[in-house]
């Protein structure tokens, strides 16, 4: 019994350490002194790999547990629902849909369920309400970074879709937010490959980042299976830094070193996304920059594990865009939705969706300069703002229209 009991606690303690809502529980049980089990029994219901057909979405349907506990726990936690976040709002296409949910302190973030043709669905997924980095192509860095979610705020996007039975295939930390500058996604990843609790494979999670070279080596020690996708976009370094700043801090010789590490430590294979910004870094110069660092830079053995993934750029606005490009540089202009827009030249936030004859062109340049393994991306949602990119906060716009 004491080995029992002793392993039961050691499985307490992995899962209050990678969600603060089981510590939390935790914590109500002990105060009414329920027995240990109770907590199995909760997870069980809260999550997919239990029992249950479909994961609880409140403390009163753990049907294992008295109902008088089931009240205690409510009381205690003050709150009904188990997830800790809440939808406001919802949008669909035929391939997307779109779930903006309100935190606990009103901060807002955004969810994206795609449906492939071959029946797959994915989830695209918020790691940060807001961005602090500022990519000048991206609506969400307009926002500023408004706080880092929780690991269980993360994971919550994931089971709030499980929780009315749809089918989640796999992850992708893309949303809202650079993933590995919030340390609180690898507790969330934790939670996701936990076999108590979301029992995914780490080969179906990817994590998408601009680059941060510590949280490249954090991820190669503690998830080395979960997929690893780089954003580079532009191959010179200070074209890329006036895109994406934080390319000041993290060059591409030391991004790229991390990525061999990861490589060479795991195996895996490393996704290597190119937006294609029409007249700004889609030439011939561009196309053999971008196969100097993803090929012929490369040791030996990691060549073959980098693929590239062509993008097209979802505009953030096109009345924006159409105005600030016919404006002379450095002068300060107010759009046709009241936004003060200031031109300060190339790379400009605004930029022009190039054509899929643009992609595929620019497709033949990376071939013709050495690319081995390439894809052009799909872009899903675009007509719902849900694309990639254009996970954009409405609310934001409006409370400042109102203000």
């Amino acid at each position: 019994r004491k080995v029992v009991q002793h392993t039961m606690k050691a499985a307490s303690d992995v899962l209050s350490r990678i969600s603060p809502r089981i510590s939390r529980l935790r914590a109500a049980l002990d105060h009414h002194k329920a027995a240990p089990f109770r907590l199995s029994q909760a997870v069980n219901a809260m999550y997919p790999a239990g029992s249950e057909k479909r994961p609880v979405q409140s403390w009163m349907e753990v049907s294992g547990w008295p109902v008088a506990l089931r009240e205690q726990v409510g009381e205690h936690l003050k709150q009904s629902s188990i997830l800790a976040l809440t939808p406001a709002m919802h949008s669909e296409s035929s391939q997307a849909h779109k779930i903006m949910f309100e935190l606990d302190d009103g901060n807002r973030i955004e969810a994206v369920r795609m449906s492939f043709r071959n029946g797959k669905n994915s989830l695209c997924i918020s790691s940060q309400s807001g961005c602090a980095l500022a990519c000048n192509f991206c609506a969400t860095g307009a926002i500023g970074l408004k706080r880092q979610l929780t690991s269980d705020e993360v994971a919550d996007q994931v089971l709030y879709f499980l929780q009315r039975g749809h089918s989640i295939d796999s992850v992708a930390f893309m949303g809202m937010g650079e993933p590995l500058a919030n340390p609180h996604v690898f507790r969330a990843i934790s939670q996701l490959t936990h076999p108590k609790m979301f029992a995914f494979s780490p080969r179906r999670i990817s994590v998408s980042t601009v680059g941060i070279v510590q949280g490249i080596r954090k991820l190669t020690r503690e998830h080395p299976q979960v997929n690893l996708a780089f954003s580079l976009h532009s191959p010179f370094e200070e074209e890329r830094s006036a895109l994406m700043p934080i390319g000041k801090v993290n060059p591409l010789g030391s991004v790229f070193e991390a990525i061999d590490e990861h490589i060479q430590t795991t195996g895996r294979r490393v996704f290597i996304a190119y937006l294609v910004l029409e007249g700004f870094n889609d030439s011939e110069k561009h196309a053999r920059g971008v196969m100097e660092w993803v090929r012929h830079k490369r040791p030996q053995e990691v060549r073959d594990k980098l693929h590239i993934n062509v993008l097209r750029f979802n505009p953030i606005g096109q009345e924006e865009m159409d105005e600030v490009l016919s404006v002379p540089t450095g002068e300060t202009i107010r759009s046709r939705s009241g936004a003060e827009l200031e031109v300060e030249g190339m790379p400009s936030p605004f930029y022009r969706r190039t054509t899929p004859h643009g992609i595929e062109r620019f497709e033949g340049l990376l071939r013709k300069f050495g690319a081995k393994s390439i894809t052009l991306r799909q872009s899903f949602g675009l007509d719902i703002d849900a694309a990639c990119g254009q996970l954009y906060a409405a609310y934001e716009k409006k409370a400042a229209a109102t203000s």
